[in-house]
């Protein structure tokens, strides 16, 4: 067995990835945000900012607020046709929203402790990304880091609600004190709390969705479009000369592939093979018996379903490829001094994880340089 091997076994012998009799799981009953403020007794333990801004606009507004979210066309699923499933995933949202204030009214016991390491990290991510985009002349609209969630429900891995997506629910016009202040909501699936082995994945979610919908928007831009960021790669693909079904697919999977090359910048190329043993690892536990899912294997196809991916996300393969692209690209820049990761310019010696990816890829999906559409 290879190292690549048994960095995937010990991910999937956590049972982070099992949902069978999942302690967490949501039952088939919606969210109830009268019990939420019942736990909350008019009170919240966060303070400052978050409770001027988030906390105390967020409780004082709760009916609109979950009147909003019972509008399920606002969730940003519109790919999930099935309505039981996007009202879930509404109720999940509300969840989310009041999570982050009734699970910090419970300071106590290990869920606590979870919680408070898991802010640590999502606090310390955001501010390094946050710090190269501010030293590179892209200050973000906020200064306040995104608040973790210990989420249950449906959600199968690291997710983020950005700075838009969350202040949509709140009354009162865009420019008002609370509205778009704080970073977003960072959650994370309680069955992940007790493995931080499983926590490098935050690295895409806080540094890539977190911080690129952070920065600055058009004046007349739909906060709900795409990242600025996101938008003006997505205006180059048209030179490419892509043909369909690509030129339909690249602009879907654009942000999660930023979000991918943010983390590498603001965790270093390490966040590449975390990535691909985590992806390998759920894959064996909630695919068994499909042979691309085997511990250790990638894949390197894309399903299609009528007249869409079946997948937001892009295969595994291409993600591994854009890191290695954007790793060469740091390699360059520190090469030459314009860009010290690190302040010891080449230590981190991003060469050598350049090739353990590169070897990584070809233990794992072999000799394949394209990318195969199968049928859904």
């Amino acid at each position: 067995m290879s190292k690549f091997q048994d960095m995937c076994g010990v991910f999937a012998a956590t049972g982070a990835f099992d949902q069978t009799n999942d302690p967490f799981a949501v039952v088939e009953t919606a969210f109830d945000p009268a019990d939420a403020l019942n736990q909350i007794a008019g009170q919240t333990v966060l303070s400052g900012d978050y409770k001027t801004r988030f906390a105390d606009p967020l409780i004082a507004n709760i009916s609109p607020v979950m009147a909003k979210l019972r509008k399920v066309d606002i969730i940003d699923v519109a790919d999930i046709n099935d309505s039981q499933t996007r009202r879930r995933m509404a109720s999940d949202f509300g969840a989310m929203l009041l999570g982050v204030i009734v699970d910090r009214r419970k300071p106590g016991g290990a869920s606590g402790a979870v919680l408070r390491r898991l802010q640590c990290c999502v606090d310390a991510i955001f501010t390094a990304a946050a710090g190269k985009f501010n030293a590179s002349g892209f200050p973000l609209r906020t200064h306040l880091p995104p608040l973790a969630n210990l989420s249950a429900g449906v959600w199968v891995g690291p997710h983020t609600k950005h700075i838009d997506r969350v202040r949509q629910f709140f009354l009162g016009p865009p420019n008002s004190p609370y509205a778009g202040s704080i970073g977003g909501i960072v959650g994370m699936p309680r069955r992940y709390g007790d493995h931080p082995l499983l926590w490098a994945i935050l690295a895409h979610e806080v540094a890539g969705h977190a911080v690129i919908h952070a920065l600055p928007r058009h004046g007349d831009q739909d906060p709900l479009d795409e990242a600025v960021l996101v938008q003006e790669l997505m205006s180059g693909l048209p030179t490419l000369g892509l043909a369909e079904p690509w030129a339909s697919i690249w602009p879907r999977w654009m942000e999660e592939m930023v979000a991918d090359v943010c983390a590498v910048l603001t965790m270093g190329p390490a966040f590449g093979l975390n990535l691909a043993a985590w992806i390998s690892a759920a894959a064996s536990v909630r695919d068994p018996g499909i042979p691309t899912a085997a511990l250790g294997q990638l894949m390197a196809s894309v399903q299609m379903g009528p007249g869409h991916v079946a997948t937001e996300h892009p295969p595994v393969l291409l993600r591994l490829y854009v890191m290695l692209g954007a790793m060469a690209a740091i390699d360059e820049e520190e090469r030459e001094g314009r860009l010290p990761l690190s302040g010891t310019g080449s230590s981190r010696n991003i060469s050598a994880w350049r090739a353990t990816i590169a070897a990584v890829i070809t233990e794992s999906i072999g000799s394949v340089d394209t990318i195969d559409l199968v049928d859904a």
